[in-house]
C-alpha cells in the first residue's frame, strides 16, 4: 500500500494520519497570526512555513485532504523535476528521467505528500542543490546563487532537519574550493542567508 506507483494517488484517497491533523487543526484557525504563538508553546514542533501554507489554501479554497497536501505535492514533483535537470546537466536526459522517476518507486512518494513539511523540504533542497550546481558552473549565477539561498531558506522553514542540506552543500562547495584552489565566497554567502530564517525560530526552536 505503501508502494510509490499508489502514493502518485493516495493525495487524494487517504484520509488525515494523526500529524496532518496538528495541521489541520492550525489551518482551521480564524487568526493566521495565532499559529506562532501555538507553535512557540510547543503544539508542533517545527517551523511554520508549513502551516502558513496550508492555512492559506483552508481559506482560500477550501478544507480537505487534497488542498491540505497541495503544498506538499508541489515539492515532491519540484525536487523530481530539479534531480532530472541535475542529472541531465552531466549525463544524458534519458538518466535525468531515471532520476527523476526514482522517487516514485521509494517510501518518499507516500510520505513526502502527507500534509507535513516533507515534500515542500525536498522540493527547496533539491531546488538549492540545482542551484549550486549552475552557480558552480557559471550559468545564470545570479538566479543560481538567489535561488541556493531560497531553496535553503523555504527547506529551513518547512522542517529543521534542512540545516543538514546547507551542511552538505556547503560540505560540497569546500570540495571544489579545494579542487580549484580558491574559494568562491558568493556561494558561502548564500548558504548563509538561506539559514537565516533560523535566528527568527529562535524562540519556536527552544520548544522544539
Amino acid at each position: 500500500m505503501n508502494g510509490a506507483p499508489a502514493g502518485r494517488c493516495q493525495a487524494s484517497r487517504r484520509r488525515f494520519i494523526f500529524d496532518e491533523l496538528m495541521t489541520s487543526a492550525l489551518a482551521n484557525l480564524p487568526d493566521i497570526r495565532q499559529i506562532w504563538p501555538l507553535i512557540a508553546r510547543g503544539m508542533e514542533l517545527n517551523p511554520p512555513l508549513t502551516f502558513w501554507l496550508a492555512w492559506i489554501l483552508r481559506h482560500a479554497i477550501g478544507e480537505g485532504e487534497v488542498v491540505s497536501r497541495l503544498p506538499a505535492v508541489a515539492g515532491f514533483w519540484l525536487m523530481c523535476l530539479c534531480l532530472y535537470a541535475f542529472v541531465r546537466r552531466r549525463s544524458t536526459p534519458a538518466y535525468g528521467f531515471i532520476a527523476l522517476l526514482l522517487p516514485l518507486f521509494t517510501f518518499t512518494a507516500w510520505h513526502s505528500t502527507l500534509s507535513r513539511g516533507y515534500g515542500l523540504m525536498l522540493g527547496a533542497s533539491a531546488l538549492a542543490l540545482l542551484a549550486w550546481q549552475l552557480a558552480a558552473d557559471g550559468v545564470r549565477r545570479g538566479w543560481a546563487l538567489a535561488s541556493i539561498a531560497t531553496g535553503v531558506a523555504i527547506a529551513i522553514s518547512s522542517h529543521y532537519y534542512s540545516v543538514y542540506v546547507a551542511l552538505a552543500i556547503g560540505l560540497g562547495e569546500i570540495a571544489r574550493a579545494w579542487e580549484r584552489r580558491r574559494l568562491d565566497p558568493a556561494i558561502f554567502a548564500a548558504l548563509a542567508l538561506g539559514l537565516s530564517p533560523l535566528a527568527a525560530y529562535r524562540q519556536l526552536l527552544g520548544a522544539a
